[in-house]
């Protein structure tokens, strides 16, 4: 499969042959979310970009926990881990967690506020990080402070803290994962 500084236009092809049994067929939902990317890749604006890259993984996790490994309760948080305690295999989360080292420690210096107000994302992760807990559930995590980033930048827009930094930061961990789960998600047997 392809890395994320190649194409994703140049899978699609790829993609229509490789699916197994439990995602045969979602084969058109796969070109929709590479469609996504692509215009995330050509976009010339971060904020943009980032946007996109989103909707592709919110597309991606949402197809999975729908059509895969159905899952009852539809909510973003549940519908992340479902992504990456059930699609993603030991290597890809190798590969995804090695890829993002950096920002991991980045992310946890950002103050990252749950929407609630009840939790800071930055020290939910970098407690998990101290803890050396599972990859997985440090994955997790990153992506929920990428999700609440999301959520932020949709609800303060201009006015958030750190905005270009929390979207580069976020743009490399989705692109890094996304990328992944594509993979794992054609090969889902």
């Amino acid at each position: 499969m392809y890395e994320e500084n190649d194409r994703f236009g140049d899978a699609v092809d790829h993609w229509k042959s490789g699916f197994q049994s439990k995602t045969q067929g979602r084969q058109k939902d796969i070109i929709e979310i590479s469609k996504w990317i692509i215009l995330a890749q050509d976009e010339k604006s971060e904020m943009k970009s980032f946007v996109m890259l989103y909707l592709a993984f919110n597309s991606l996790y949402s197809l999975y926990s729908n059509y895969v490994n159905v899952t009852k309760n539809k909510q973003p948080k549940t519908e992340i881990k479902n992504l990456f305690y059930n699609l993603l295999t030991e290597k890809r989360i190798e590969e995804i967690f090695k890829l993002n080292r950096q920002q991991m420690v980045w992310l946890t210096s950002l103050n990252i506020i749950s929407s609630d107000k009840k939790s800071n994302l930055s020290l939910s992760l970098k407690g998990v990080l101290e803890s050396k807990c599972d990859p997985k559930h440090i994955l997790y995590q990153m992506a929920m402070c990428v999700h609440q980033i999301r959520n932020d930048l949709f609800h303060y827009g201009i006015g958030m803290k750190d905005k270009e930094r929390k979207i580069e930061i976020s743009k490399f961990f989705l692109i890094t994962t996304i990328s992944r789960c594509l993979r794992d998600f054609i090969s889902y047997k």
